[in-house]
Formats: structure tokens, sequence, C-alpha cells
């Protein structure tokens, strides 16, 4: 992946937007733009900022993109994870469409793991599966604060706003820690927010 950046800023007259952080590590690369282009190019280097999935990005996905099974996981993954959907026990339509899409021709594991078995059992209780999943006792309570949050208004709204603040405090911390020590990081910032 960096190899594709140096092609990039070296051959194509893209820059990246931010400086690379040392400590703070994402699941791709600072966006690259060129004052000659309309649109800005990301490169990944995981799928998640977690590698649920144990895949080396690089080299597996290429090897896996012809398995359905692996393809549904990741559409599933990139909702759950870095869309927050599980954190804040939600669902995306567009997520479930192309699971769905994938589940027509391939039928999928929904027990691997909690954020691939929880999509399907919100699925289910929304009447878009009828899946056998066995549940265990945190997936009962998760389900139930989903039921909550989408029959009472007010309970959506607290918790949302209570994991909005989860995710912002834990973006700041990280953040602080990078500008304390990365001194790059730090002249970079400094530079951005004193004009």
């Amino acid at each position: 992946s960096n190899i594709c950046g140096v092609i990039l800023t070296k051959n194509l007259n893209y820059k990246f937007s931010k400086i690379q952080t040392k400590y703070w590590k994402k699941r791709h690369l600072p966006r690259l733009t060129s004052k000659e282009k309309i649109h800005a190019v990301e490169i990944h280097t995981n799928i998640t900022d977690y590698n649920i999935l144990n895949l080396n990005f690089t080299d597996d996905i290429i090897k896996y993109q012809d398995d359905l099974n692996i393809m549904a996981k990741i559409t599933i993954l990139n909702f759950q994870l870095n869309d927050y959907g599980h954190f804040k026990a939600k669902y995306s339509l567009k997520s479930i469409y192309d699971v769905l899409q994938i589940m027509k021709k391939q039928s999928i594991s929904t027990s691997e793991n909690k954020y691939v078995k929880r999509f399907f059992l919100i699925t289910n209780l929304l009447g878009i599966t009828k899946l056998k999943i066995k549940k265990n006792w945190t997936d009962s309570i998760y389900i139930k604060r989903f039921i909550l949050k989408n029959n009472y208004k007010f309970v959506s709204v607290i918790d949302d706003f209570i994991c909005d603040i989860i995710i912002i405090t834990k973006k700041r911390i990280i953040q602080l820690i990078e500008f304390l020590l990365n001194n790059d990081y730090r002249l970079y910032l400094i530079k951005k927010y004193s004009k």
C-alpha cells in the first residue's frame, strides 16, 4: 500500500492531505489529493481498525476476492466497526441489501464473531431474514437495547449521545498522544490551526 502512495505522489502529483501519524494507526493512509484531479484517493491498509478476520489486507483480499463469504463479512464488518453500527446498535439498509445479494449466491456463517452474529440477529428482528442463530445472554441484552432504541425516541437520543461522547473521547485521547509524541504531527496541527 505504501508503494501505491509513492506512485501516486511521484507520478500523478498527488499529495497527502494530512500528515501520516505514527501512533494513531488507522485502516487507511491519509487521503491523497491533487490540484489537477477532481477526486481524492484513500489507500487502505486494513479492512477495519481491528483485524477481526485475520486477513493480510494486500495479499489475502486479492486471494479471497471471489470468496463471497469473505466479501459478505467485509461488508458487515465495515458497517459494524468502521461506521460504529455495532457500538450504536443500529442497522444499515445498504449493508443489509449488499449482504442479501451475496446470500442469494452463497450461504454465510452467522456465528463466526459477535459482529456478524448480531448483524443477523437484527435482520431477523426486522423480518428481513429468518436465520437460526443461537443467542447467549450478552446477545439478548444487545437485542433488548436495540428494541428499546427503536421503540422509544428518547432512549435512542440518549444512547446515541453517550456513544458519540465515548467515540469522540477515544479519538481525542489518541490525537493527544500523537500530538505529544509526534513532532511532525504537532507542527502540522500548529501550522493548520494558526492561519
